[in-house]
């Protein structure tokens, strides 16, 4: 490590500036003063480690000049901060940063620096210091952690602290350090978090920021971002450092979560040549491997060992990368700033191992044992990604708008001379760029991962499988599934890139496959050629490129990925990849892995949820297919943007349907539901082949034991069954398979009664049933036992039985219990043998209070070592007496239509019994009976019923009690109960059954029913059967939607309420009269919004919408969707003042108060004279008849500036009869367009009484409005 800090010396000095007195450190995200603490920082470390080396780096540079260069560049810093007059710090987003490193390097080399130097370097580090004890530490905000600030605050106020620990700041020196390292790693829930103690605090007490997310990911430049993630480890580093550096104890804040962050999350995501893998794409510089000084901290501080061999592997990387430049750069970058961040950080790593070691090791077996815990899926909800490791190779797929990308990462250490390959580039495998991602999803279990998303209108899905493949789908159009390989000086070597033909040329070719140096490998199904782009550059290095489809193909592309395949592999893999038949919207593709395994990956970015997909060759997957001829069919299920990967370790081939699961890689279970006899061929993944018949109801199952594979009987399916639970006895059953599928019996069976002595529950039941399957002991407990109260005792008989078995007799015991017998009973014998039966009855019995109970029983039989345990038990049913039966259970009790309820009294007695039947009528409910006495007779049954309407019940949900009394002996009674909804909507359905009912021609799904259409909710709605353009009504195919009402009502108004933007355009209003439809209103033309619609008064038992065209964002459109319909007994209410006569108070000439009633905004009635309260004027509208009132409406006349119109006025009524009713006084806001009152009245006569206008001079009306019917 020394060696590649010395050797940066010379590309150091490169950047001095003599007259300057420093270096000239800035770069990419580093600023001037941060550049030089990184310098000094590595040549404080050089100076401290090599105290007696005269000359540093292949240039000889002289150790005094390093020392007079790191004096000078302090002291540079130092100056040009804002407490001495420059213009960097002050509390500033990276001072604190800017100021540690040079800060540092100070504190080491205190001893040999310039008395100038360590004055101003000290005021200034106090004064940093200072400012951030009042700071409050950084919060995250929307895409951007800010752990980072607190993280790299941290270690400024613990070096004031040590360097300075009797001034008066420094307990709160120490304090500002404990708080911002805490902060740096707190999740949402530790606001409220009591339970953790930090350095004598809650975390809570602690707490001032949130960082990272719950799942202790965290996101930063929009994105998750492990470089962030593992710096605030290392800034931990840092800290605890600086606290070793000036003999301060370590605070128990700087270890705050840094381990539990590495386990989950840094430690899997490290690949084995020792980088970072980014899920979410390349941040900042490829393979610049900057988290060396994190990975020296966690193997020395932390004692992981694994870290410490990470980390040599990485050192190994940049000193490769170094070796191959002249001048000591690692990058080579144009300026210096960005490299002395990686220098700076392995400077630290070089200290850890000095000060905070020694730095655990272990061996290759340890490694791989540690690496091997890693194995597996790892997924990450809040940050959106899912992470499969596996033999080496990692795989990742992300499903966020910012990066949408997966990757496959070989193993690079099988590749010591070219160990780095795949650029993590943002896009890779899907080939969408940033983009709006607006569905996915994450079937994510611990071997396999599937991942299907929605990405700027394309979909993908992904899919990681444990027998190495990692297969592709993509739906839409455009260039996909690229890889990007790296080219880095020192890194990389030369990448043959195959074909079919032979190597690939650079540009498109036709082929089915390629592969990178047999360690990477794609087949792409119903792409458009494969282009292989080279030397594309990327900063300072450059890239290879190959997309696996430079086109949209035929729009359904599926690819299989693999590593480590050679070219003969890579065809075996592409003759064996095929893309399933699909509906519209699914996807699906299956290859057979070099094991010989199958795996599968379906999709369903839309379309039905649910398809069946047939299989070739028959492929048995764990969840289970039905396996006919040698087609194997996968019923798959899916509601949204969904993905499903199986791995079938076996195919099978049969005569008939049977169906097949694989729930071990050895075992596949099969049972046969159909009429005929199956002859079934199983051959698993390593060639063995199991051959059998299974009668129709009957299970079998294949295993493999060695290289032989056997199919065996029920018997053999217990043993399966038991496999699995306990590690302990799984060696014996595996051991009893193998022999019964051998056809030795009894050495199978005397391996179940080893394994049944050594087992616990719930080993036990398993291993059990199979001993008994081996012979033939069965224990029969009857099923469906019931009692009903007050009856005669009833005797229940359980048998243990042995039909088969040439051991000597054993001893057997049976007993039996119920919690509704006085007792157990027990039936024993010592000599249990073949063709022996043992009984055991039990007497039950209920009383009025007894509730259901059961019969259990448990039987023991001693064969050789083990002893043979079942158990069986029955559920008893204690029936009441008398039992009331309603139907319908739940009515929607609309407007005025009267529903019927029935109920049935059944009586289960022997006896015949009087019985007072009551229907407890709720307040407002008409009924036309409420009960009777009847006589119900033995085992039979009798039947009321009763019509209700809603009355004067209130709206809203009600319950009605349904009872039967025995009158003339004590029995319980039987009670039943009635929900009703009281409402005077007649559509309203808000149970979804019964009357009124909602069908429609099509449906799309069954989120989507037409029942949605009158439930009362808006936000739910029908949808019609239809997914692209097109597939929406049209005159020629319309799409019906139907209201059942159940009754014979009147009909006067339809009201339809759309899913705004795609309900009805068009439509006829149809209506059922006396069984015929009949159109009450035609080509309605619907807007975009809620609407009612008037038609003729009309008695029918159900309405019917004929929609003939939709509202859709598409043309022309893909369904029609409806949110509520309701009717009205009513046509609606109009305004019946237009036209009507109407007289004034006073009126000018040219404005007469018929102008108010015109239907026309632009003319206005104006008065005579200003409105006041003791001189009203008024307007009287005399509407030729009595009219049921609803609402009143008075348009004042105004214009952008004025008003004209009523300020303060009153509504009043006349029935005819003489007098004026007040309905309501308004008062009207200057320049309110309009003034409504919704009213409930009956009435001939309607005065508008102004008493004050807006205008002094008088007042003006435009119109009213008397809406009514």
């Amino acid at each position: 490590m020394l060696q590649v800090i010395e050797r940066f010396v010379d590309r150091a000095e490169d950047f001095w500036q003599e007259s300057a007195g420093t270096f000239d450190a800035n770069g990419a995200g580093v600023t001037q003063p941060r550049g030089k603490g990184n310098i000094a920082i590595a040549y404080a470390t050089l100076l401290t480690a090599r105290p007696d080396q005269q000359f540093f780096g292949e240039e000889r540079h002289p150790r005094s000049e390093l020392l007079d260069h790191v004096d000078r560049t302090i002291f540079d810093a130092a100056m040009t901060n804002k407490s001495q007059g420059g213009n960097w710090g002050g509390g500033t987003w990276q001072a604190a940063l800017e100021t540690s490193g040079w800060g540092t390097a100070a504190y080491m080399l205190r001893d040999q620096l310039s008395d100038r130097t360590l004055d101003v370097a000290g005021k200034v580090i106090r004064y940093e210091a200072d400012i951030l004890i009042n700071k409050k530490a950084a919060t995250a905000t929307p895409g951007n952690t800010g752990g980072e600030d607190n993280g790299w605050n941290t270690p400024l106020p613990e070096l004031a602290a040590g360097w300075w620990p009797t001034n008066p700041h420094a307990p709160a020196w120490r304090r500002t350090a404990q708080r911002l390292a805490v902060n740096a790693s707190t999740v949402p829930s530790d606001v409220s978090n009591t339970e953790d103690v930090v350095d004598g605090r809650t975390v809570a007490d602690w707490t001032e920021s949130s960082n990272l997310l719950p799942d202790l990911t965290l996101e930063n430049h929009g994105f998750f971002n492990p470089l962030y993630q593992q710096v605030i480890g290392y800034d931990m580093g840092e800290a605890i450092l600086t606290s070793r550096l000036t003999g301060q104890p370590v605070p128990e804040a700087f270890e705050f979560r840094v381990e539990k962050i590495y386990d989950k999350i840094l430690a899997p995501l490290i690949t084995p040549d020792g980088d970072l893998l980014m899920t979410h794409g390349q941040d900042w510089v490829a393979k610049d491997y900057q988290h060396l000084g994190y990975l020296a901290l966690m193997g020395t501080w932390f004692q992981r060992p694994d870290a410490t061999e990470y980390a040599s592997r990485a050192l190994a990387a940049v000193k490769a990368r170094q070796d191959a430049r002249s001048d000591g750069a690692i990058i080579g970058q144009a300026d210096v700033g960005y490299e002395s961040v990686l220098i700076k950080r392995m400077s630290y790593a070089y200290l850890m191992r000095q000060n905070l070691g020694p730095a655990a090791v272990t061996d290759a077996a340890g490694m791989s044992k540690i690496e091997g815990s890693r194995e597996g899926v790892h997924t990450y909800e809040a940050s959106k990604f899912a992470l499969d490791r596996q033999d080496g190779t990692l795989r990742s797929i992300n499903w966020t708008s910012a990066r949408p990308m997966g990757l496959l990462i070989p193993d690079g250490t099988l590749h010591p001379a070219d160990p780095v390959l795949v650029n993590y580039a943002i896009g890779s495998l899907i080939g969408a760029p940033a983009s709006s991602v607006t569905a996915a999803s994450c079937e994510c279990d611990e071997d396999k991962y599937a991942v299907a998303q929605i990405v700027g209108g394309r979909g993908f899905a992904v899919g990681s499988l444990p027998n190495g493949l990692m297969p592709v789908l993509e739906a839409g159009k455009g260039r996909t599934f690229p890889v990007t390989l790296e080219r880095i000086a020192g890194l990389t070597g030369d990448r043959p890139i195959s074909g079919p033909d032979g190597p690939l040329p650079a540009g498109v070719s036709d082929v089915p496959w390629f592969n990178i140096d047999s360690r990477l490998g794609m087949v792409v199904s119903g792409g458009a050629g494969i282009d292989v782009q080279r030397g594309i550059r990327s900063g300072e290095n450059f890239l290879d490129s190959i997309s696996g489809s430079v086109a949209g193909g035929d729009g359904r592309r599926a690819a299989v990925l693999a590593p480590d395949l050679t070219d003969a592999d890579m065809a075996a893999l592409a003759a064996s990849t095929s893309r399933p038949a699909t509906p519209n919207g699914w996807q699906a593709v299956q290859a057979t892995a070099p094991d010989g395994s199958v795996g599968v990956l379906a999709a369903r970015f839309a379309g039905p949820v649910e398809t069946d997909l047939e299989l070739a060759g028959g492929p048995v997957i764990p969840s289970g297919v039905v396996v006919d001829g040698s087609v194997s069919t996968w019923h798959l299920s899916a509601s949204a943007v969904e993905a499903r990967a199986q791995v079938a370790p076996a195919k099978a081939s049969s005569t008939a349907p049977v169906i097949a699961s694989a729930p071990r890689a050895d075992v596949v279970k099969l049972s046969n539901e159909g009429d005929q006899v199956a002859e079934v061929t199983v051959t698993f993944a390593g060639g063995q082949v199991a051959q059998g018949s299974i009668a129709p109801g009957e299970r079998a199952v294949a295993v493999v034991s060695g290289t032989q594979a056997f199919f065996g009987s029920p018997a053999l399916v217990d043993l399966v069954d038991a496999l699995g639970v306990d590690p302990k006895v799984d060696n014996h059953v595996w051991q009893a398979i193998t022999a019964l599928a051998a056809g030795d019996e009894s050495e199978s069976l005397d391996q179940i009664m080893v394994a049944l002595r050594d087992a616990t529950s719930p080993t036990t039941a398993p291993l059990s049933r199979a001993a008994a399957g081996l012979v033939g002991i069965s224990l029969h407990v009857p099923e469906d036992v019931s009692l009903v109260r007050g009856e005669t005792p009833t005797m229940v008989p359980v048998r243990l039985t042995r039909q088969l078995g040439e051991r000597t007799a054993a001893p057997a015991k049976l007993t039996v219990t119920s919690d509704l017998a006085a007792g157990p009973v027990t039936a024993t014998t010592d000599t249990f043998k073949a063709g022996d039966e043992l009984v055991a009855s039990v007497e039950l019995h209920a009383d009025p209070t007894s509730e259901d109970g059961t019969v259990v029983a448990r039987a023991s039989v001693k064969i050789g070592p083990g002893t043979l345990t079942l158990s069986d038990s029955t559920r008893v049913s204690v029936l009441d007496p008398l039992v009331v039966a309603v139907s319908p259970r739940q009515v929607s009790l609309g407007g005025s239509i009267e529903r019927s309820v029935r109920a049935t009294v059944q009586n289960r007695l022997s006896r015949p019994v009087v019985a007072d039947v009551t229907f407890d009528i709720p307040e407002g409910v008409d009924a036309t009976s409420k009960g009777a006495v009847v006589s119900v007779p033995a085992h039979g049954e009798t039947e009321l019923s009763t019509d209700l309407v809603r009355a004067g019940v209130t709206d809203g949900l009600h319950r009605m009690e349904v009872r039967v009394t025995a009158t003339e002996e004590t029995l319980p009674d039987g009670v039943a109960t009635v929900d009703f909804f009281a409402s005077p909507q007649m559509a309203l359905n808000r149970f979804g059954t019964g009357f009124p009912r909602m069908t429609a021609s099509s449906t799309q799904t069954e989120d989507y029913l037409p029942a949605n259409a009158n439930d009362g909710d808006g936000s739910t709605f029908w949808v019609s059967n239809g997914w692209v353009a097109g597939d929406g009504p049209t005159a020629a195919d319309p799409e019906l939607l139907t209201l059942e009402l159940g009754a014979t009502v009147q009909v006067g108004s339809v009201t339809v309420q759309p899913r705004l933007g795609f309900g009805p355009k068009t439509m006829d209003i149809e209506g059922r009269v006396e069984g015929e439809w009949v159109t009450l209103a035609r080509d309605v033309s619907q807007a975009n919004a809620t609407e009612e619609h008037a038609v003729p008064l009309s008695q029918v038992d159900a309405l019917r919408l004929r929609i003939t065209s939709a509202y859709d964002r598409i043309s022309p459109s893909r369904s029609v969707q409806v949110a509520e319909v309701s009717i009205s007994d009513q046509v609606p209410p109009t305004n019946v003042a237009v036209g009507a006569v109407a007289t004034a108070s006073s009126s000018q000439a040219l404005y007469p108060a018929t102008n108010a009633v015109d239907g026309i905004a632009a003319t206005f009635w104006v008065s005579g004279a200003p409105a006041t309260p003791t001189s009203p004027q008024w307007v009287i509208v005399d509407l030729g008849r009595t009219v049921e009132l609803s609402q009143l409406r008075m348009v004042p006349r105004i214009n952008s500036t004025n008003d004209y119109g009523p300020s303060e006025f009153a509504w009043q009524v006349d029935d005819g009869a003489g007098g004026w009713t007040t309905l309501g006084n308004r008062s009207r806001p200057r320049l309110a367009t309009s003034d409504s009152l919704d009213v409930s009245a009956t009435a001939r006569y309607v005065r508008l009484s102004v008493t004050a206008g807006w205008d002094p001079r008088g007042v003006q009306v435009a119109e009213l409005e008397v809406l009514g019917r």
